[in-house]
């Protein structure tokens, strides 16, 4: 059996020993020889593989293990003809929970999340942390897809409790089929980005699958919805007052327009007919009022 030794100098060391008999005329063994190999580096390369290939916060396998498996899918698609499919999760508002948190509370809300999406993995190491609040499943077989996305729309519909504190998440889902929605793992993953970004528009706990006329999210857009996120919380729109005149009238006031005007502190100013459109598509503009 393989066995753990501490050496002289505090390290630690493995072995692997084999007891070997020697027969006597009569098939009887008279003596036993210990043959021990030191398998040390055949370990630690095991553990950096594991390293290299999980997430180091959940212990889930990382995005790198993933780009393996669905490569390793397509490969299997190819030959069998059979689908599969991505199912891509974004939890929602989780900037919120890491700032009222902290990250310390972020992280283990995460560990949270993993241990009860973990739960309902009946493919077992099928699901997979991607970056941040994302996690990714990949399902072999679609016709387990409702039953599936049920399951893990369940798992948000339960609170989360820590520091004694209950509060409740949602999840936005993303869906992408292969060959259908496309044929390499960047592809997938791309499109399955677009569906959950148009779940995040809709409403909380809502899924999509991808559809070719789905737009998916910019950089730009990204961090245009931040800085609008970031200007409600610090009161950051401003009112401008401008007066309605009537030049056949002796140039007399008669009323006041309120226009809204948004300075950013490191974009600067950002034109009316940029940020309301998008506020709109976004779902803030009832907030910014």
């Amino acid at each position: 059996g393989e066995i753990c030794n501490r050496a002289k100098d505090g390290s630690l060391y493995w072995v692997k020993t084999s007891v070997v008999p020697f027969m006597d005329e009569n098939g009887k063994p008279y003596q036993y020889i210990s043959i021990r190999t030191d398998i040390t580096a055949q370990k630690n390369i095991k553990k950096i593989a594991h390293i290299a290939y999980h997430d180091d916060l959940t212990g889930l396998p990382n995005r790198r293990s993933l780009l393996k498996r669905i490569d390793e899918e397509i490969f299997l698609g190819k030959k069998s003809g059979n689908k599969f499919t991505i199912i891509y999760m974004n939890v929602n508002r989780f900037k919120y929970i890491n700032e009222g948190l902290g990250h310390k509370g972020g992280d283990l809300f995460l560990q949270e999340v993993s241990k009860k999406l973990k739960n309902i993995d009946q493919h077992i190491n099928s699901i997979y942390r991607l970056n941040g609040d994302e996690f990714v499943y990949v399902l072999p077989a679609v016709d387990q897809l409702d039953d599936v996305t049920e399951r893990i729309l369940n798992v948000f519909k339960e609170s989360f409790i820590l520091y004694n504190y209950e509060f409740h998440s949602s999840v936005s889902i993303g869906v992408c089929i292969y060959p259908d929605h496309g044929e390499t793992s960047t592809n997938l993953l791309k499109n399955a980005d677009i569906a959950v970004y148009t779940a995040k528009q809709k409403k909380i706990n809502n899924v999509v699958i991808y559809e070719k006329n789905l737009k998916g999210r910019s950089v730009h857009s990204l961090e245009l919805e931040n800085k609008l996120h970031e200007a409600l919380r610090r009161d950051l729109f401003e009112l401008h007052y401008q007066p309605k005149i009537e030049i056949l009238n002796d140039n007399k006031m008669v009323g006041m327009e309120v226009l809204l005007r948004f300075n950013d502190p490191e974009l600067g100013y950002i034109p009316p007919d940029r940020f309301i459109p998008f506020a709109e598509e976004c779902g803030l503009i009832s907030k910014i009022g």
